[in-house]
This record gives structure tokens, sequence and C-alpha cells, in this order.
């Protein structure tokens, strides 16, 4: 009983300490931010390795806005977190709403890093890969 109480207390432990992963979401398409109204950055990433396209659709009220998306730089995706290293896609910042952004052939986990959203600011991020 000691030794079944001292393995669940350690494991516990373990999962206390260990950096949360990022959400990774796959598919051919979903909802990847919902009424976002502040800075920072998602906690889900989209994985669309494989596909030829990846695409983020931005819609909602702006206000100010400034939306880059990034990818994850570990080879594998199951390992990218908060603390990861991740680089901005090239030409892929966006200040407004309606908008989108397309990336062919994605590699890697990808998320939305707000820069800023505020002043009426409420954007929801749809993607879709094929």
């Amino acid at each position: 009983m000691k030794r079944v109480l001292s393995l669940g207390f350690l494991a516990v432990l373990l999962f206390i300490a260990s950096p949360a992963l990022a959400g990774k979401v796959s598919g051919t398409s979903g909802t990847l931010v919902t009424n976002q109204t502040g800075a920072g950055n998602s906690t889900n990433c989209v994985d669309a390795e494989g596909a030829s396209s990846l695409a983020f659709l931005y819609y909602g009220t702006a206000g100010t806005l400034s939306v880059k998306t990034q990818v994850c730089l570990d080879s594998n995706s199951a390992n990218c977190d908060q603390q990861s290293s991740w680089v901005d896609v090239s030409g892929s910042t966006t200040t407004a709403a309606p908008a989108a952004v397309q990336v062919s052939y994605p590699l890697g986990c990808y998320r939305q890093n707000f820069g800023s959203c505020s002043a009426n600011c409420n954007i929801t991020v749809m993607w879709r890969a094929k």
C-alpha cells in the first residue's frame, strides 16, 4: 500500500513539474482560437504535416490587432510547448479582420501569437488543411 501511494505521489509530482505541452490539433479543419480579446499565444497548435496547404482565417472585430502565425522548431510536434522555440512565418502578420494567411507544405505545429488585440478586438481563428 505504501509503495502504491509513493508511486502515485511521484506521478503527480512529475506531472506538476513538467512544462505544459501545447494541445495539438490535426485533421482537415477546426477552430484554433475563439474570441481572443488580448495579447498572448494560442494554447493549441495545428499539425498539418503532409498537407499541401494550411490556411488560417481571421474574423471578428479587429479594433487594434497584430497577430503572427508561428511554427515550432522542434522536429517532433508532440514536444512543442510554450517554452519551445517558435519562429514567425514570413509574411504572416495580420492587422485587420477578416483576413487569411496561407502556409504551403506545412511542416511542424503552427500557433497564433497575438502581439496586440485591444480596443474592441474580438477575433476567432479558423483553420483548414488540404
